[in-house]
C-alpha cells in the first residue's frame, strides 16, 4: 500500500471489448481492488461498454468507448484514441488482449509520448489455424512489435512458450497466473441446495456443469457429445450449461442438443450472476474448449471443491 503522501498512478487500459468473457471479467476483478494500491484506472474499449463496462462504471472506473465495428481499425477511431491518451495523460498504458495490445502501441505512437506500454495476453495457440484471419494477422503483428513493449504479460506459462515460439520477444515475457476470490468461491452446501431446488434436481442425480459463453472455442458440441455417451451408458445425470448465448433461443445449440437426444437432460440457463452457487451445485465441472490459456471457470470450480474434467489445453492440466 502506498503511503498517504505518495502520488497516485494513472493507468490507461486499452481493451478489445467488454462483453462477458474470462479476460474481461479478470480485468473487472483486478480493477475492483486496484485503487487500494494507489492506482487510478481508466478503461478504453475498442468496441462498446458491454456488460463488463457497465459493471466497471458502477465501481467508478471511467470507461471510454471507440465503438469500432469494422474488421480494421478506422483512422477516425485511432485519432479518437490518441485524443483520449492525451486527455487522460496516463503514467502507463496497458493493452488487454490482442486487439487492445496493438491499439495501445499504435495509440502511444500517435500521441507522441514516452509512456511505457505493457501487453496482456489471455489466449493460447493450441490451434492457430482455427483462429479468424484478422486474429492470425494481429498475432503475427504482435510478434514483430512485442520487443517495443516494456513487458508482455501472459496469464499462462503454456501461452508464453507458445507465443515465444512464433517470435514474441522472450526478454519481455512475464507470467502472472489468474487469481481467484476464495471468499466468493468456496464450498457452500446451502448454495448447492438452492440451485438444485431451483432446477428441481434430486440429490440422486449427477449434475455435470459447463460455464462458458457460446463461442466455437468453447466447443459446446464436444461437451454435448460426451454428455450423450454418458447418457447412453445409463448414468443418472443431467447437464447444466450457463453463459452468454447459452439459452433455448440459440437455434444452433438447440439443434445440437436434439441431435444427441438430450432435451430432457439439459438445462440452459443463459448468463448468470450467481456462478459461485452454480459451481457448488455441480458434482463435476467440465471445460470442453479446444483452446484455453488459463481457464478461470476451472479455478473457480476447484475453489468450490468441485472436481474438474478439462481438455488438455493451455495450463488446464
Amino acid at each position: 500500500m502506498p503511503s498517504s503522501g505518495k502520488q497516485r498512478i494513472t493507468v490507461l487500459y486499452v481493451v478489445t471489448g467488454l462483453a462477458t468473457g474470462g479476460a474481461e471479467l479478470m480485468l473487472l476483478k483486478l480493477l475492483t481492488v486496484i485503487k487500494e494500491r494507489g492506482i487510478d484506472p481508466v478503461v478504453v474499449s475498442l468496441m462498446d461498454e458491454g456488460t463488463v463496462g457497465r459493471k466497471l462504471a458502477a465501481i467508478d472506473v471511467p470507461v471510454l468507448t471507440l465503438n469500432i465495428r469494422a474488421k480494421a481499425f478506422p483512422l477516425a477511431a485511432l485519432l479518437d484514441l490518441r485524443r483520449m491518451i492525451r486527455t487522460v495523460a496516463p503514467d502507463l498504458i496497458q493493452g488487454w488482449m490482442y486487439h487492445g495490445n496493438i491499439a495501445a502501441t499504435v495509440g502511444q505512437w500517435l500521441s507522441v509520448g514516452k509512456r511505457p506500454v505493457l501487453w496482456s495476453v489471455h489466449h493460447s495457440l493450441d490451434d492457430i489455424g482455427k483462429e479468424k484471419r484478422l486474429t492470425r494477422l494481429l498475432i503475427g503483428l504482435g510478434a514483430r512489435l512485442s520487443s517495443s513493449t516494456a513487458a508482455v504479460h501472459y496469464c499462462s506459462a503454456t501461452s508464453a512458450l507458445q507465443h515465444e515460439g512464433i517470435g514474441f520477444c522472450k526478454a519481455r515475457s512475464t507470467v502472472i497466473p489468474n487469481g481467484f476470490d476464495c471468499l466468493a468461491f468456496s464450498p457452500d452446501p446451502s448454495l448447492r441446495l438452492k440451485i438444485r431446488r431451483e432446477l428441481a434436481i434430486g440429490e440422486d442425480v449427477l449434475v455435470v456443469g459447463h460455464v462458458a459463453r457460446y463461442h466455437p472455442i468453447k466447443d459446446h458440441g464436444n461437451f454435448l457429445a460426451a454428455a450423450a455417451r454418458l447418457n447412453r451408458e445409463g448414468v443418472r445425470a443431467c447437464f447444466v450449461l450457463s453463459g452468454a448465448g447459452v439459452s433455448w433461443d440459440n437455434d444452433e445449440l438447440r439443434a445440437l442438443i436434439g441431435q444427441h437426444a438430450l432435451q430432457d437432460r439439459v438445462f440452459l440457463l443463459g448468463e448468470r450472476g450467481d456462478v459461485p452457487a452454480l459451481m457448488n451445485a455441480f458434482d463435476i465441472y467440465v471445460s470442453s474448449s479446444w483452446s484455453e490459456a488459463f481457464p478461470i471457470a476451472v479455478g473457480e470450480a476447484m475453489a468450490c471443491g468441485t472436481p474438474c474434467i478439462a481438455t488438455d489445453v493451455g495450463d488446464s492440466a
